[in-house]
């Protein structure tokens, strides 16, 4: 009985710690269902490692606008090219002064909301807010 035991709660906390790695019930998307649920729409995005929220929109020919509101009128933009390759892996690339930069990772989705995760971290959450560029509306 003990051995049971001792094997149901290995095998909890097994299953506890990759459920941190990628949330139970979400399954990557595939290159169609990732393309079909980007382009040409707006989303709320929060990024988990930076803390802060930007508004992201995802054009039908792989270029991407990102727009930092700001307690300003004015606003940071950012702009650059996504792609999603045939095994469904998902990358922002952007040049800044220069550098060039590349941000990829798996996305997976629940409802509304995509989840961006690289090397099995969760990253960046995205909030579907319309279809369209709809940057700047509140």
């Amino acid at each position: 009985m003990q051995k049971i035991i001792l094997l149901f709660s290995t095998f909890f906390l097994w299953s506890f710690f990759l459920s941190g790695v990628v949330y139970a019930g979400l399954r990557p998307l595939t290159k169609i269902e990732a393309v079909d649920a980007l382009q040409d729409k707006t989303f709320l995005a929060h990024s988990l490692k930076e803390q802060y929220n930007y508004r992201i929109y995802y054009s039908r020919d792989g270029l991407f606008t990102l727009y930092y509101p700001t307690s300003t009128t004015t606003a940071v933009i950012d702009y650059g090219k996504w792609s999603v390759d045939d095994k469904g892996k998902y990358c922002l690339h952007r040049k800044i002064h220069k550098h060039k930069f590349a941000d990829c990772g798996r996305i997976y989705q629940a409802g509304n909301t995509l989840y961006l995760y690289n090397k099995g971290e969760l990253k960046v959450t995205l909030e579907f807010l319309s279809n369209g560029n709809h940057l700047k509306q509140k």
